[in-house]
């Protein structure tokens, strides 16, 4: 086997990592395609809710493929873990910040698992709400509410998380000369603007979506990217 730039030919880690950060952009890719398809026509939130309702095992079926593509992302970002601590190419300062991006990174897929499950369960209330008879309306609406505002406040807490252990990996993709330093810089920049991001949707909520619907798809290009750099390495 031939090393280069601490990537090994043949390495499974590598080999698995890549496949993990492109089977995450395929899936994200047609997730986005379901949902966009539920809510396209809605003017509003509260449109947009009832189109849920209306739709519920679409849009279940787009929020479970993006919980898969983040653990697909996950697969991809231990292949990065191990290529950067385990790689004789790597600084021991790279290897540290590379290390802490990792352990932040996991709880924030975390906080991505529970938001999905959330909106699963919110898809599944909205549309017990809609079929629900008059009498109970009320009651189901209760329900919808809760889980509506419980999935809003740990939106940007995970946003918050997640972004921030893009600061530290790209710092450490920088520093520890295993990757090319536009990706780590590219990184660096995302985990940034989405830290910021974040703490102004806490104060904010959801007002500032917009933004975060230009983010994300950078950061799943960003994504693609790693996945095909180390692919063309270690395949």
């Amino acid at each position: 086997m031939t090393q280069q730039q601490g990537i090994v030919k043949g390495d499974a880690h590598q080999k698995l990592g890549s496949a993990g950060f492109i089977i995450a952009v395929l899936l994200w890719m047609i997730s986005s395609v379901l949902m966009l398809g539920v809510i396209t026509s809605a003017s509003n939130m509260q449109d947009e809710l009832k189109q849920v309702g209306e739709h519920v095992v679409v849009a279940q079926a787009g929020e479970l493929l993006f919980a898969l593509s983040s653990v697909a992302v996950m697969i991809g970002m231990v292949g990065v873990y191990h290529s950067v601590t385990a790689s004789a190419a790597s600084t021991a300062s790279g290897a540290a910040w590379i290390r802490m991006g990792f352990y932040i990174f996991i709880i924030g897929t975390a906080f991505w698992a529970i938001g999905y499950a959330l909106d699963v369960a919110l898809a599944a209330s909205l549309a017990n709400w809609l079929a629900a008879p008059a009498a109970g309306k009320e009651a189901a609406y209760s329900v919808v509410a809760a889980l509506s505002a419980t999935s809003r406040g740990t939106f940007p807490i995970t946003v918050v998380v997640y972004w921030l252990a893009f600061v530290f990996l790209g710092i450490g993709m920088v520093r520890s000369a295993v990757y090319p330093r536009w990706l780590g810089w590219f990184g660096l920049i995302l985990g940034i603007a989405g830290f910021f991001l974040g703490v102004i949707q806490t104060f904010n909520g959801r007002e500032r979506f917009n933004l975060f619907m230009i983010l994300y798809p950078l950061t799943v290009l960003w994504f693609l990217a790693i996945g095909i750099w180390v692919a063309r390495k270690a395949w």
